[in-house]
């Protein structure tokens, strides 16, 4: 069982030109609604970033990761190494997250040591599900500079899940949308049409 959900706030945001994390969208910032949306499938949530002092307020555990130059192996490293068991990982700025998505994800990671989503544009790590299990090999690939996040997935027992299985959950394959740019931040603003909360 899943019981941990992590989210990784330690990104640069150079090209929105501030913190991803704390843009406002429908009435809300990123990151609060990537934890609401997580609050009720999870019996806690971390916070991985840079500093703690901004995501304070949060009032949930917030840790700064253990390898700063890490990337997104990093952060999944520093939240796996602060929980319990398994974790499920997402980053601050996919404000359509999907509770059956995850749900679905969750439940398929017995005799796996991670599982991810695969579209046509690729794998993604940080919609993902971790075990335990890859703690150690997670050090040992950040202690040596290989932080690659797809390196190491192509190296450990990966499942996939194609985007054609999580379609009947969500047509549009909106939870895998993360804003990077103020052009894409106001083009989803528009989407008035879509369900979103």
């Amino acid at each position: 069982m899943v019981n941990t959900a992590i989210v990784l706030a330690g990104g640069e945001s150079l090209r929105m030109g501030r913190d991803k994390a704390f843009i406002e969208f429908k009435g809300k910032s990123l990151i609060q609604r990537t934890l609401d949306t997580l609050k009720p499938l999870f019996k806690e949530r971390f916070i991985i970033a840079k500093t703690r002092e901004p995501y304070l307020s949060f009032e949930i555990p917030v840790f700064t990761d253990r390898y700063p130059n890490g990337g997104p192996l990093g952060g999944i490293y520093t939240g796996l190494f602060y929980s319990k068991g398994p974790v499920f990982a997402a980053a601050c700025d996919m404000p359509f997250l999907n509770p059956k998505v995850i749900q679905f994800l969750t439940e398929k990671l017995k005799g796996f040591d991670a599982v991810v989503l695969k579209t046509p544009d690729g794998l993604h790590p940080l919609h993902g599900v971790y075990s335990k299990g890859v703690l150690s090999r997670m050090e040992t690939r950040l202690q040596t500079g290989e932080v690659k996040m797809m390196d190491f997935l192509g190296r450990i027992r990966t499942l996939e899940i194609g985007a054609d299985e999580i379609k009947p959950l969500d047509p549009n394959l909106l939870s895998l949308v993360n804003v990077n740019t103020p052009e894409e931040l106001n083009r989803f603003l528009e989407m008035g049409q879509h369900d979103i909360g």
